[in-house]
C-alpha cells in the first residue's frame, strides 16, 4: 500500500486556484483578485491601487494605472482618492 505524499501548502493553494479557474491557474488568480476587490471599500481600493502602482514603478514594471472605478463628484470617488493619497511619499 502506497501512502499519498503530504501536499505542501503551496501545492494546496495552486490546486485551489486551478479548480477555481476551471483548470486555468491564472484565471483562478484573476477571479480571486476580482472577488477580493469587490469586497473592498472605496478607501481600501484607492490605497491598494496606489500601493500596487508604487511597487510596480519601483520594480520598473509600470503599466498604465487602473482608473478610478467611481464617477466624479460621488462620495465613493472622494473615499477612493482619500485612500490613494493616504500613502506617505517615499524618501
Amino acid at each position: 500500500m502506497i501512502d499519498d505524499p503530504v501536499l505542501q501548502p503551496w501545492q494546496l493553494e495552486y490546486h485551489r486556484l486551478r479548480k477555481l479557474g476551471a483548470g486555468d491557474y491564472w484565471e483562478g488568480c484573476r477571479l480571486e483578485a476580482q472577488e477580493a476587490r469587490s469586497k473592498m471599500t472605496p478607501y481600501e481600493l484607492g490605497l491598494t491601487d496606489h500601493r500596487s502602482l508604487r511597487d510596480a514603478t519601483e520594480m520598473h514594471n509600470r503599466r498604465p494605472p487602473i482608473g478610478c472605478p467611481f464617477a466624479a463628484g460621488t462620495h465613493e470617488r472622494a473615499e477612493y482618492e482619500r485612500g490613494w493619497n493616504a500613502l506617505p511619499p517615499r524618501p
